[in-house]
């Protein structure tokens, strides 16, 4: 072999060792980013559960929350239909004590009318029939009055009523959004 030839060689050889050992240390670079990147996702990897774990606990909180609310909803929806049954018997026992007094009135009319033909055929008792009649009219007039006053009471008992429906239907549709808004 010639020197020039050697000397090519030994320069390669070189080169080779030295691109050698710039493989050796890109390797235990990359080993080195392997081992980081692998510690580095199971760090990632340990919070991600214990970010999971967290997210079911809340999700169980807000699922606990969510159905004591729905409990109570659905108590004042209870409570709501037995004041809905109240008011209607009363307004039923009302109606049924105004047709019982219409009864009454009729009645009273039919006498009226009874007294006042008599009346007319017996001129001689006239004196005795315009105190009847105004005792008569008194009654209708009282009868009337208690009309009235039970019309009015009616009146105020659905006014109530209607105002608690009303405070009933804000406050269900109050719970109503803020369900939504918890399950959004």
């Amino acid at each position: 072999m010639t020197p020039e030839q050697e000397a090519l060689l030994v320069q390669a050889v070189l080169r080779l060792e030295t691109k050698q050992d710039r493989l050796e240390d890109s390797h235990t670079h990359l080993e080195r980013v392997v081992a980081e990147t692998r510690a580095g996702m199971q760090q990632h990897q340990a919070e991600f559960q214990r970010a999971m774990a967290n997210s079911h606990a809340e999700f169980a909180q807000i699922t606990a929350r969510l159905d004591a609310r729905q409990s109570r909803l659905e108590e004042s929806q209870a409570e709501f239909q037995r004041a809905m049954a109240n008011s209607h018997a009363e307004f039923a026992q009302i109606t049924a004590r105004l047709d019982a007094r219409q009864g009454r009135l009729e009645e009273s009319q039919a006498e009226f009318q009874r007294v006042l033909s008599e009346t007319r055929s017996d001129v001689a008792h006239f004196t005795e029939w315009a105190e009847t009649l105004t005792s008569t009219q008194v009654t209708l007039m009282e009868i009337q009055q208690r009309q009235q006053e039970t019309i009015e009471r009616i009146e105020r008992r659905q006014a109530e009523s209607d105002q608690r429906f009303e405070v009933l239907l804000q406050e269900i549709r109050y719970l109503i959004r803020r369900l939504d808004g918890l399950q959004s």
